[in-house]
């Protein structure tokens, strides 16, 4: 049977003194997922997605 993790996805680009990344992803249910994987194998993901703003994003 799956686990069902529920939590937020963000996507945001990091920009810091010493490089930058664009799109990448974060928030607690991508956390607790791979947390979670060493234990459980079968996931679903119930999420809202969070862009950083001014980026729109096609789904």
């Amino acid at each position: 049977m799956p686990l069902l993790v529920t939590g937020s996805i963000g996507i945001d680009t990091i920009r810091t003194p010493h490089g930058s990344s664009e799109n990448c992803i974060g928030g607690s249910a991508i956390y607790f997922t791979m947390a979670a994987s060493f234990l459980h194998y079968e996931m679903d993901i119930a999420s809202t997605l969070k862009c950083a703003a001014g980026s729109p994003r096609t789904m």
